[in-house]
């Protein structure tokens, strides 16, 4: 199973998920009632990232994981 997911993962253009995941970011943070009863309210964003073990490639690249969520202001 992991075999296949980094077969998957592998193929995944870079540039593209970049774009996604940053348009997903700037979606989740715009309000759609922000300044409608005064000051708009301030969404909070957080972001982890992990590099997973042991999922060097023969280019010497590794498997990189973002996680990207709101939290409670």
């Amino acid at each position: 199973m992991a075999t296949t997911l980094i077969r998957a993962l592998a193929q995944v253009d870079a540039d593209a998920l970049d774009a996604a995941v940053g348009a997903f970011v700037q979606a989740q943070a715009t309000d759609p009632l922000a300044g409608i009863a005064g000051a708009p309210p301030v969404l909070q964003l957080a972001a982890d990232g992990r590099t997973v073990r042991g999922t060097r490639d023969n280019e010497g690249l590794q498997l990189h994981l973002l996680g990207v969520y709101q939290v409670a202001a």
